[in-house]
């Protein structure tokens, strides 16, 4: 999925973009050449995130301190209306 945007659409089918995302909102990073990478958005608020790596398991994450994310491109999206 990391040259395609078929991640990022599954997600949309079920959510909206947001400006000011809040806790259970997803945010989708643009890592390469698509939106393949998410996270979700934490009770403590953006930027802290749940998220799941390759070969690194479930873990929070600030997202604005994380050397990869940081310099991401971010899309924020909410499945509540």
């Amino acid at each position: 999925l990391t040259r395609s945007e078929a991640y990022l659409s599954i997600v949309e089918s079920f959510s909206h973009r947001v400006e000011s995302p809040l806790p259970g909102d997803v945010a989708m990073f643009r890592l390469g050449w698509a939106f393949s990478h998410s996270g979700i958005i934490i009770e403590a608020g953006w930027p802290q995130i749940i998220e799941s790596r390759w070969g690194g398991g479930v873990q929070l994450t600030n997202a604005l301190l994380d050397p990869v994310l940081s310099r991401a491109k971010v899309l924020f999206l909410s499945p509540w209306t």
